[in-house]
């Protein structure tokens, strides 16, 4: 039986990480090699990750 309260992107093995900004806090979900090229997917308030 799968685990249902565990978050979905958590469940495909992505972690989550804060990022204090001088003027903003930023909620990131994080996956793939640290040597890897670096890719930013934003989204628009006020939908969220799961959208």
């Amino acid at each position: 039986m799968p685990d249902t309260l565990t978050p979905w992107p958590e469940r495909l093995g992505f972690t989550s990480a804060v990022f204090d900004l001088p003027t903003l806090r930023v909620h990131a979900a994080v996956a793939g090699p640290s040597d890897g090229p670096l890719v930013v997917l934003l989204h628009g308030f006020p939908e969220t990750r799961y959208s």
